[in-house]
């Protein structure tokens, strides 16, 4: 990424932002700097073709929280995973992905997490152990 592309970036997610809470004022995850996180959640959901289809940010009416996401799973053998990855947060997953890089370690949080019911605190503690 070149630096002018980079401020043409920040000026489209500013100008996303600031339509979706003129659209729907109270909207929860809707600043520029949470539009940004959902896209670094889709880029590496979607870097991996072995479980996924396509990754859609959505407004969920009953939550208010634009962090909501559809995601279209492909058919694996292994539905337990997908329990455990439906079953932890939006702000898990960002730790998860931001933190962790081989899919495999993961796989490995996203099971933990959601196994032992970790708080957000509890997973990042573990991560730092695990480095």
């Amino acid at each position: 990424k070149n630096n002018k592309g980079a401020k043409i970036g920040a000026k489209v997610l500013d100008q996303i932002s600031a339509d979706l809470q003129k659209e729907l004022p109270g909207l929860k995850g809707s600043s520029a700097g949470d539009l940004k996180k959902i896209r670094i959640f889709a880029e590496a959901i979607l870097s991996t073709d072995n479980w996924f289809d396509t990754v859609e940010p959505i407004w969920a009416a009953d939550s208010g929280d634009i962090f909501s996401t559809v995601i279209y799973v492909k058919e694996i053998e292994n539905k337990d995973f997908y329990g455990a990855f439906f079953g932890i947060s939006f702000s898990h997953h960002f730790t998860i992905i931001t933190k962790i890089k081989p899919w495999e370690a993961r796989i490995f949080y996203i099971y933990s997490t959601a196994t032992n019911f970790w708080s957000l605190t509890v997973l990042e503690r573990s991560e730092e152990r695990r480095v």
